[in-house]
């Protein structure tokens, strides 16, 4: 397990990501698999599975009009 949180009530749920986490690029596509519970009364309510990638940005801002462009890193 890389890292987990909980929530109460609709409350947004923040992961601290270890510093030397794999991030996703085309020379290296690696995945983390996923997974999210919801429970009420301590019971498993609903569940789901998946995977997801971890991925660096920026945003820089263009002139004229002045526009927020973000860059995924690694791509030109």
């Amino acid at each position: 397990m890389v890292a987990s949180g909980k929530s109460i009530n609709g409350e947004e749920v923040s992961l601290d990501m270890p510093e030397n986490a794999k991030l996703w690029s085309p020379e290296s596509p690696f995945l983390y698999d996923i997974k999210v519970t919801v429970k009420r009364d301590g019971k498993v309510v609903d569940e789901v599975s998946g995977y997801t990638a971890m991925r660096t940005s920026k945003a820089f801002v263009m002139a004229e009009p002045p526009y927020n462009v973000p860059l995924l890193e690694g791509t030109s």
